[in-house]
């Protein structure tokens, strides 16, 4: 009989696993009732799933999909389920078309915060930094903005905007793709994105639902990391609705066209296969009429997948491709599950015909496949656009410290600047269609702070949690200024303005004498120095977790200066959280700004504020604690050190 060995006490918490002292093998059957307990009954179920009715403004759109449903064969039906590889387009998925009735299946493409990954785009202020801002308003303008870029490269369903996470862990990874984490205001704001994006595409409300974490947020797709699963979020009923499922409520009813499922466990069935998910909440609870698309590589499971309410599987599936057609013959599904998932995907394009989207008839025209090769130039920018993106950048600033009348700066004769935020990164293009830094906004991010290089093959390990449980990136970007976090979500920007480049120009203007060192951790502060300003960083990406809600590294920077400096001014571009315990009662520290995430237009945007020409209206959508113990359990994710199979007490607990 084959045995496994067991390595923790902790597996042995269960009354049908035999205890240390009496033996220290389980057998296969007994490892089976483990599987059981820990991985079902948990999350309740709820079938059958419940078809779309096409009511309100689906109507229309829903008796024309009707119409050419009943000319599709279920083959047909089964093949507009699942994605399928392009060479002819770089859209983050495409799926499956039938060119005999006229689909030409659907491009769908990264992110909430603006077109990812190719040229003629522009970066847009982040949503962590929007929910600074606290303005509905400016908030609509981005969005409609953002859609029309999305509709311009022929996208038709842009991957955002993101209210999941919500924000549990202050060291969340994803955080800043969200607008706060209160349910209310990230919901608010999320509105009007939906609002404005749906003008020009169809927008894909993300993450169902508790994805609270990057760490062990996947099993391991490569190597032989011997996690069997990810972490599951246990979420009581009531927190759900109180603060998870509130702004996907208000997405619901601003009429969004597609929600993404997540990738790790909710109550230890994970999100692409969860029908309390997908079926009750979403489809039964909130009326939603669209499509559910699974998140990339997060579906497991075949006819329960699609029984459980997910509608797409995205990059492609090898369970449903050509299976689900076959399964409606022999009885394994019904057809009407079959039919309403087509049914959905169909009412959902049709959207775009009604927005007259090119993308209706060819999607993804706008983005090549190969920037380095010969491409067709789609410029999506529009000039009335320039406004509201730096509008949106200055709104997100916070002030949180200002004594001695420090700011707004007043024409200085003699500036000092330090810090390896100043500047922009060397390198904003495309370098190979290999896995890279580029597409995902981490050009900035090529080392950490012992010298050691963050490279992308080990950034691809850890982003697809092929590395130890709790393997990260840099927590901070030292090869140039953060306008956006990293990964999926972060946006390609059109120029960096850096606040060095917008210092320069207001140096000309005023007649100012500007001396810098962005490379020295502990520069030597020349004492004619009117004001000492010092830029640093905390930087967060898709697939870890930070390290640390502050760093040593720049904390030396900054008390390095503020002992030269009579009149330090601190400038965090922060993806999140930033504590400040160590230096913010310095009385040589006389400012200091969060300036989270402010898109492309960051330098012009923070001497608007410095110099008074704006007041600093933002305000923080999250909570600083004084120091990181003031966080309690909620300050780390949950880490599985060394454990093989995930016990109940490893699970991440709301």
């Amino acid at each position: 009989m084959h045995m496994s060995w067991i390595l923790h006490s902790a597996l042995f918490t269960l009354a049908t696993v035999v205890t240390a002292a009496q033996a220290q093998y389980v057998t296969d059957a007994e490892l089976d009732e483990l599987e059981r307990y820990w991985s079902y009954g948990k999350s309740d179920p709820f079938y059958p799933s419940p078809a779309g009715n096409g009511t309100g403004d689906w109507t229309t759109s829903y008796e024309k999909a009707r119409t050419l449903l009943y000319q599709m064969t279920n083959e047909e039906k089964n093949n507009i389920t699942y994605g399928f590889s392009s060479v002819s387009t770089s859209c983050g998925g495409i799926s499956g078309s039938v060119p005999r009735v006229g689909f030409p299946g659907l491009c769908l493409h990264d992110a909430g915060n603006g077109v990812r990954g190719t040229d003629m785009v522009n970066g847009y202020p982040s949503a962590l930094h929007v929910g600074a801002s606290w303005n509905p308003n400016l908030t609509y303008d981005r969005g409609f903005y953002m859609g029309a870029e999305f509709k311009a490269k022929g996208v038709s369903v842009a991957l955002g905007p993101a209210v999941g996470p919500l924000g549990k862990w202050p060291r969340g990874g994803r955080n800043w793709e969200g607008f706060s984490n209160d349910p209310y205001l990230a919901g608010s704001l999320a509105y009007e994105t939906t609002i404005a994006m749906q003008k020009h595409v169809m927008v894909c409300i993300k993450h169902l639902l508790g994805n609270e974490q990057e760490t062990n947020r996947m099993k391991a797709r490569f190597g032989d990391n011997p996690q069997n699963a990810s972490v599951s979020s246990n979420i009581d009923d009531k927190t759900v609705h109180e603060l998870y499922l509130w702004p996907f409520q208000d997405v619901v009813k601003a009429g969004a066209m597609s929600a993404m499922c997540s990738y790790q466990r909710f109550n230890n069935s994970y999100g692409c296969q969860n029908s309390h998910l997908m079926n009750k909440l979403l489809k039964h609870e909130l009326g939603f009429q669209g499509f559910v698309v699974s998140d990339w590589v997060a579906q497991h499971t075949g006819i329960a997948s699609a029984e459980a309410g997910l509608d797409m599987a995205m990059p492609d599936s090898p369970y449903w491709a050509g299976n689900l057609s076959v399964a409606v013959a022999n009885g394994s599904l019904s057809q009407a599950r079959l039919d309403d998932m087509a049914t959905r995907i169909l009412a959902s394009w049709y959207r775009l015909e009604g927005i007259k989207s090119n993308a209706f008839v060819k999607p993804g025209f706008g983005l090549p496949y190969d920037h380095s090769k010969p491409h067709h130039i789609v410029d999506a920018r529009d000039p009335a656009s320039k406004k509201t993106i730096l509008q949106g950048a200055v709104e997100g600033h916070v002030l949180v410290k200002n004594t001695c009348g420090t700011l707004p700066l007043k024409a200085p004769r003699f500036l000092s600047l330090f810090g390896y935020d100043a500047v922009a990164a060397e390198i904003n293009t495309f370098q190979t269609r290999d896995y890279q830094h580029w597409p995902l906004g981490l050009e900035n991010t090529l080392v950490f702070p012992n010298g050691s290089d963050w490279t992308s093959e080990a950034m691809h390990w850890i982003q697809t949690q092929s590395w130890s449980s709790g393997a990260h990136g840099p927590g901070i970007s030292l090869n140039g200024t953060v306008i956006s976090g990293g990964g999926s979500g972060a946006t390609t920007p059109a120029y960096i303005d850096a606040p060095f480049n917008a210092f320069q120009r207001q140096a000309y203007e005023d007649n100012t004498f500007l001396a810098w060192d962005f490379f020295n951790k502990t520069p030597v502060v020349n004492q004619g120095s009117e004001h000492c300003i010092v830029f640093v960083n905390e930087m967060a990406a898709e697939g870890w977790d930070r390290p640390s809600l502050a760093d040593d590294y720049s904390d030396g920077l900054i008390l390095s200066v503020a002992s030269q400096c009579n009149s330090t001014i601190v400038v965090i571009h922060n993806a999140g959280v930033r504590t400040v315990d160590e230096w913010i009662d310095n009385p040589n520290i006389t400012a200091v700004v969060y300036g989270h995430l402010p898109g492309q237009d960051s330098g012009r945007a923070l001497v608007e504020i410095m110099y008074g020409r704006q007041s600093p209206s933002g305000r923080l959508p999250y909570t600083v604690a004084k120091r990181d113990a003031d966080y309690g359990q909620l300050l780390n994710p949950v880490v599985a050190e060394g454990v093989e199979l995930y016990t109940q007490g490893k699970y991440s607990r709301t």
